[in-house]
């Protein structure tokens, strides 16, 4: 009898226990860049030009340009690689920033123009994915941003050009972490609660013994 006093704390034991391993395999395990790599992922950090003034300077990329009003918009420029294969993006990420991408001149992408908000003035944050050919091998490519809070204003991200598969990796990279955070804060709350009723069933039970 006196053996099963200890069950719910071996109960909580192997729980913590669980918890503790599942957190090492999110944290230390995952996409590796080897495998971005080996998908065709290159960068395209190098290059830019940002509109200063009536004239173009080099800029860093990733970066946070100062002097950026909220509501201005930062124009950047690059030519693309001499040689790209069908199937090839333009990626990188928007922080709560209007986008519009030009190619020669042409708008080929717009992202937060021409969505109506009820609420906020914010089109959220996502990447955005520029569909590039063979024929574009050279050309300019022009990238005008505005951000939509302060902290936003003059913020450039991480640029790269690849194919599909890249891409899917680059996402899956970025955002798996994420997900995984939640669904260890979603475990560790449901380990909470059945703790919780263990430990009141535990508590039951002794109380209905004694009497």
């Amino acid at each position: 009898m006196r053996s099963k006093d200890y069950k719910p704390a071996g109960i909580i034991f192997c729980l913590i226990i669980g918890f503790l391993v599942i957190s090492a395999v999110v944290f230390f395990s995952g996409p590796k860049a080897q495998r971005i790599k080996a998908d065709r992922l290159d960068d395209f950090m190098s290059g830019w030009q940002i509109l200063d003034n009536g004239s173009y300077e080099e800029t860093a990329v990733p970066a946070q340009v100062e002097d950026v009003d909220l509501g201005e918009t930062m124009v950047i420029k690059n030519t693309l690689p001499s040689y790209m294969e069908d199937g090839i993006y333009l990626v990188f990420r928007a922080s709560h920033q209007k986008i519009k991408v030009y190619i020669d001149n042409a708008l080929v992408k717009s992202y937060g123009w021409d969505e109506t908000k009820v609420f906020g003035k914010t089109p959220g944050c996502a990447w955005i994915m520029v569909p590039l050919n063979s024929q574009m091998s050279g050309r300019l490519v022009r990238l005008e941003i505005t951000g939509v809070y302060p902290q936003y204003s003059g913020m450039l991200n991480e640029i790269y050009t690849g194919d599909k598969s890249a891409v899917m990796s680059l996402l899956i990279d970025n955002q798996l972490k994420g997900v995984l955070v939640c669904l260890i804060l979603v475990m560790a709350g449901f380990m909470m609660f059945s703790v919780g009723i263990i430990l009141r069933n535990a508590t039951a039970t002794s109380s209905l013994k004694r009497l």
